[in-house]
């Protein structure tokens, strides 16, 4: 007779239902915690794109009442759209989830506890008896490094049996056991074991560069959609300063006409030339006032929103860019080649993996249990001790899925591999045709430039010589529009080598957004430099 043992069971399942109870209870932002802990994680080692987006990434759309007016410029639409963008919002939430994907991956890997409870109440056919019994039962498992799985559970029960005597008899039972099953063959080693939570974690790193992409197309999109409304803007200066002249060339053909010095042709010209302006002055205005309510909602604004548009677009400022060492820059710095990389890794992995799983599965056993039993008394325990050791050897005699995942997981590689060259060398062409495109704006703003300042003088001669009788009004409207379309393309030729520029600067991997939203351009060393 040994000493009774101590209950370790129903403390096991009493800790185990805490447990399970403590991890139920976990809040919202627990959750919130472990997913910014795992985003850093990832970010580490990343480039600094990567890790200025961080912050942005964890923030939340600003869900207070917008300001009722706002004077834009780049910088303050960058920053509206960051704190009220509905888009951007959108594709924090969709990393947040990737986020919870790793967590998810994670507790396949942890500890796995349960727990059973259990109780039976029979009644014999004869109504002379009843029989109970009650169980109380928990596990727990562990997959380890090695793909071992780990296996320890603890069970107490008590039985009372039917009987149709007066006498009742209670069975009571403890059993404590753990075990461990080590594959030698298929599915060991950490690859073969972990593949989910490897891959999940690859998957986060991804979707933190595939935010980063976004952060910055996000933003070029604000970009380009604010030069958009300074050229509308532009246009609609340009246009009331046409129609200014207009109104003063009809006013002065009047004028000419009433003591004989101008043709009636010439005011019926003027009045038809100032109604034509005075209808292109209503149509452009009400074109920046659509635009302007459009942008609102980009930037997550209400649209009854009072806008003011300041600031200008950029002037030229030339990139002394070369080719070559931009496409080293871009080779370096671009995250989804990147990406591209590093699912070629991944598909690797899982060529090995399949390969693997081609092999016999051999396993190691070793379990040992022990077990307590008593009748009619849970003190009067006698307890037996088992141990064994063991392999086992499967032997397939039909592996096609086996053999089918592995040609999948090889066509698989080779595609990815496949991706990553064209990747390559659409880096490389996009490059070039940027850098091309860039000359080829630059040359056309610098030609706009002369054309404006050309059409200005024209226009300036042709009032003077309109005045001094030399010229027809004619000669003057046909200045003035010359002039009104030469502004109006300048200023587009402005706006087109701007975005141009961002893009080049982006496709290079040299463009960076601010925690606020702002753009800034990270230039490696002084020589690439503008």
């Amino acid at each position: 007779m040994k000493s009774p043992p101590d209950f370790s069971a129903y403390r096991l399942a009493l800790l185990l239902a805490v447990a399970t109870g403590l991890t139920g209870c976990l809040t919202s932002s627990d959750v919130d915690r472990s997913v910014d802990r795992e985003m850093d994680v990832r970010a580490r080692g990343e480039t600094t794109t990567i890790q200025n987006t961080m912050v942005d990434a964890r923030s939340s759309m600003d869900t207070n009442a917008a300001p009722a007016a706002v004077a834009l410029d780049l910088d303050e639409a960058l920053r509206l759209s960051t704190r009220y963008g509905r888009a951007l919002q959108t594709r924090r939430e969709q990393l947040y989830l990737s986020g919870m994907d790793v967590l998810s991956a994670q507790r396949l890997f942890e500890p796995q506890l349960a727990g059973t409870l259990g109780y039976v109440l029979s009644r014999g056919s004869d109504s002379t008896g009843n029989h109970n019994q009650g169980a109380l039962a928990a596990t727990a498992t562990q997959v380890l490094p090695s793909g071992a799985t780990l296996t320890a559970g603890a069970q107490s029960s008590a039985a009372t049996p039917l009987s149709t005597t007066n006498v009742v008899r209670t069975t009571y039972g403890n059993t404590l056991s753990v075990g461990i099953s080590q594959p030698l063959l298929a599915g060991a080693g950490y690859e073969a074991s972990h593949d989910p939570w490897i891959q999940a974690n690859h998957e986060l790193r991804y979707a933190l560069r595939t935010f980063a992409l976004d952060r910055q197309e996000f933003a070029l999109k604000v970009a380009r959609s604010y030069y958009s409304l300074l050229i509308q803007q532009a246009v609609v200066t340009n246009t009331r300063r046409n129609m200014d002249s207009a109104v003063y060339l009809r006013r002065r053909s009047e004028a000419l006409f009433r003591v004989r010095k101008a043709p009636a042709e010439d005011v019926m010209r003027s009045q038809q030339q100032e109604l034509s302006t005075s209808n292109q002055l209503a149509g452009v205005e009400a074109a920046l006032d659509v635009s302007a309510h459009r942008f609102l909602l980009d930037l997550g604004l209400p649209p009854e929103t009072r806008v003011t548009v300041a600031g200008s677009i950029p002037g030229l400022h030339p990139l002394l860019l070369d080719p070559e060492q931009c496409v080293v820059l871009a080779l370096e710095n671009r995250v989804d080649l990147k990406t591209l990389h590093d699912r070629v890794s991944d598909a690797e992995r899982r060529v090995r993996i399949a390969r693997n799983a081609m092999l016999p599965d051999v396993a190691v056993n070793i379990n040992a249990s022990t077990e307590a039993a008593a009748a009619d008394s849970p003190t009067d325990i006698h307890d037996s001790d088992a141990y064994s050791v063991g392999a086992t050897l499967d032997i397939p005699f039909d592996l096609r899925d086996e053999r089918d995942k592995l040609k999948r997981a090889r066509i698989a590689l080779t595609v990815a591999r496949r991706a990553e060259a064209e990747k390559k060398d659409t880096i490389k062409t996009e490059i070039a045709d940027g850098l091309r495109l860039l000359k080829v704006l630059e040359a056309s703003a610098g030609i706009e430039l002369r054309n404006r300042d050309l059409a200005a003088r024209r226009a300036t001669y042709a009032e003077i010589q309109f005045k001094n009788g030399l010229l027809s009004n004619r000669d003057v409207v046909e200045a003035q529009g010359t002039l009104l379309q030469a502004g109006n393309a300048y200023v587009q030729a402005l706006s087109d080598y701007e975005n141009q520029r961002l893009s080049v600067i982006k496709a290079v991997g040299l463009l960076d957004v601010r925690p606020e939203g702002t753009l800034v351009e990270r230039w490696p060393t002084p020589a690439v430099k503008p």
